[in-house]
């Protein structure tokens, strides 16, 4: 009887932990620290192109790794504001890639030459008309 314990309890063990190694890493990734899980600070360059094509958004980085094409489906419009030509992306990758889908934005740094002036007091500055967002139905 007692062996029937042993070898169930090693059974049940072995099984426990080939799952855990399996799936254990990406339950916990989210919740450790960057230093622990081997995430860099991510790729990062210049955004050359930028264009809106139905439900996604395409975007070109010029980076130094060489260029990368990013294709947004998620929070198209949201990006799509944040997110201009010139601008220097960095994204939240571990290696690069030629072809992202989806990857997250960890930081925007705006170009320095396309501050808008400050407008005079009580008046409003125009916005600037862009022609490549759509309306979706």
């Amino acid at each position: 009887m007692n062996a029937r314990i042993i070898m169930a309890s090693l059974l049940i063990g072995i099984a426990i932990g080939a799952v855990g190694t399996y799936f254990g890493q990406q339950l916990a990734v989210p919740y450790l620290p960057d230093s622990v899980t081997n995430r860099g600070a991510g790729i990062s360059g210049p955004v050359v192109a930028k264009r809106v094509e139905g439900d996604r958004l395409l975007v070109t980085v010029d980076a130094q790794e060489g260029a990368i094409l990013v294709t947004f489906r998620k929070k198209l419009s949201e990006i799509d504001l944040l997110v201009e030509e010139g601008d220097t992306v960095t994204l939240d990758i571990k290696e690069y890639r030629p072809f992202m889908e989806d990857p997250g934005l960890r930081a925007v740094r705006k170009q320095r030459g396309d501050t808008p002036q400050a407008a005079p007091a009580g008046r409003h500055p125009a916005l600037p008309r862009s022609d490549s967002l759509t309306t979706r139905p």
